[in-house]
């Protein structure tokens, strides 16, 4: 029996079915923000917690952690759960859950899990089989934004079974909307090419660029609040009271320019232009660069956080400063968490490092002074280095120095620009996704797409605003001489979120169940002999949704 209209409406709506378990009584360090939070991912199985740095994702995932080991199978056996953390991280967290009553125990293989918290960092990935482990955590999880990176495939590849996932990152999406695409593959919400399908299109100027339907913000951000949530404060669920306890200090931004030698042939500093360019312009100006920042550190004193994107600088920087350590690439482990843990304790004053060694997920509040002597183009470095003592638990204003040279300003603006984008971006998407959220979350009422219908009748002719398979059901049989119609080619042309509307469909097949409602109708009231006109077309294919080029 065919399913009634109606009925099939309801399958258009995009409800994503939770997977997990009902929360037990959470660990009362939690704030009420963090507990609804932590509460809402249990009940998913599968979710994100996409907060601003320092509104404690650390205990969150603990408990979440603690949960699924403890009662995601009933309280028989304890599961084996693994929390995969950046570079030195590891130890951070392992205090942080004696602080708050967790054991977590520190893993480099798979033989050293055990049933219970475990933690490793994702550089130690290739030493697990991640297939036989009953609940994953990422921490720092734009790891899997680029999608094709190496740790992004392994982890999407090997937790497709994994029974409980959760992401947690104050940076999900740095870049671009369809960034999160890979998080929803990751938990395993849907494949990132079907995302892109349902909510995107190609920018019609540059066809390696994929932007929002222009209907499809609220449905995208509806769809995301399901399985993600997205918050910079308490205040965005409604805990004003808690809002309060997590202000951020003032932020003071310095920029200095030192000169930048001519080149050959040239009588002044050109800006760099090309990747190569800009390399060598940092190159060339690491002296005056660190020796402006030594300046600024022996002036001032106090501790400093200072971060280079090349060697030579770091090396430099810590030549001049007396007492200043450097944490490199080739830092031993133990001694990297030593030199971590004495900065910590205000035992080192002047640490030195590059934001992809410690930029993500260390809690360094303990300094309020910081600078970054050379840039890379990633904004997602630079915010998250400077969130590393710009975050909710500061105390200080804090002053940050960028040094470059002046042939580097195109990367400065670069940085700029990235950065009043991923701005513009996380607020305007926060703000469609915060009333789903709330209701989700904590129970708000949603509003709902509303179906009007009306019509003119002239003496000639009538003109109906309605639902095309609504108004044919109520025709009479053999009553239309003439249909003319262009139809929305499945997804390719979506007029509006409705479900009713048939080019908001997920697939070529969802667009032929709803198109055959009305086509059924068209055959009962087509006089017999007369004619259905339908405007047709070939459409082009592309590599992420077809897998080829070409036309179908």
């Amino acid at each position: 029996m065919e399913m009634k209209y109606e009925d099939f409406l309801l399958t258009k709506e995009k409800v994503i079915p939770t997977t997990g378990f009902t929360p037990m009584p959470m660990n009362t360090a939690l704030y009420k923000f963090q507990s609804v939070c932590v509460g809402w991912a249990i009940k998913r199985g599968r979710a994100a917690l996409f907060q601003a740095a320092g509104l404690g994702k650390t205990i969150q995932q603990l408990e979440w952690c603690d949960q699924a080991a403890k009662y995601g199978d009933g309280p028989e056996p304890i599961l084996t759960v693994l929390i995969i953390a950046p570079l030195s991280v590891a130890p951070q967290t392992i205090a942080e859950g004696k602080k708050f009553g967790y054991e977590v125990r520190l893993c480099k293989q798979q033989s050293d899990l055990r049933p219970g918290i475990n933690i490793t960092n994702y550089e130690k990935l290739d030493n697990f089989d991640l297939t036989k482990l009953d609940a994953v955590c990422l921490d720092e999880s734009s790891i899997l934004k680029s999608g094709d990176g190496k740790y992004a495939k392994l982890l999407i590849s090997q937790c497709r079974n994994v029974r409980y996932l959760l992401c947690c990152s104050a940076t999900p999406a740095p870049n671009d909307y369809m960034e999160y695409g890979y998080h929803a593959e990751f938990l395993g919400i849907c494949s990132t090419a079907e995302m892109l399908a349902e909510f995107f299109t190609h920018d019609g100027g540059d066809t390696s660029k994929w932007i929002l339907k222009g209907w499809g913000k609220k449905k995208f951000a509806e769809w995301l609040a399901q399985w993600a949530i997205y918050i910079e404060s308490p205040g965005d669920l409604g805990f004003e009271d808690e809002a309060i306890k997590f202000t951020l200090p003032k932020l003071h931004q310095f920029e200095h320019v030192v000169e930048s030698p001519a080149a050959d042939g040239y009588l002044i500093a050109m800006e760099a232009k090309t990747l190569t360019e800009r390399r060598g312009a940092r190159r060339a100006s690491i002296s005056k660069r660190a020796a402006l920042c030594a300046e600024k550190v022996l002036t001032a004193g106090g501790q400093w956080l200072i971060w280079c994107n090349l060697c030579d600088e770091g090396t430099e920087i810590a030549r001049l400063i007396p007492g200043a350590v450097e944490i490199r690439g080739a830092t031993k482990e133990a001694a990297r968490e030593q030199h971590l843990a004495d900065f910590i304790a205000g035992k080192v004053k002047v640490l030195i490092s590059k934001p992809t060694i410690i930029g993500f997920g260390m809690n360094l509040q303990n300094c309020h002074q910081t600078a970054f002597v050379g840039l890379s183009d990633s904004w997602e470095q630079y915010y998250q280095a400077l969130r590393r003592v710009y975050r909710f638990g500061q105390t200080e204003e804090v002053l940050a120095h960028i040094i470059i040279s002046e042939a580097e300003g195109a990367v400065l603006a670069n940085i700029q620009r990235k950065e009043d984008q991923a701005r513009s971006m996380a607020l305007e998407l926060k703000g469609e996704m915060l009333e789903t959220t709330q209701m989700i979350v904590r129970g708000a009422k949603k509003q709902t797409n509303v179906y009007k219908r009306d019509k003119i009748v002239k003496p000639k002719y009538e003109i109906h605003l309605a639902d095309c398979v609504d108004l044919a059901r109520e025709m009479p049989e053999n009553h239309i001489d003439l249909t003319i119609t262009s139809l929305p080619f499945s997804s390719l042309y979506t007029y509006s979120n409705s479900e009713r509307d048939m080019g908001n469909c997920r697939n070529d097949q969802q667009f032929g169940d709803h198109y055959r409602y009305l086509a059924d109708e068209q055959v009962r009231i087509t006089k017999p002999g007369r004619i259905v006109a339908v405007h047709c077309m070939n459409l082009t294919t592309t590599k992420t949704n077809e897998g080829y080029i070409g036309m179908r």
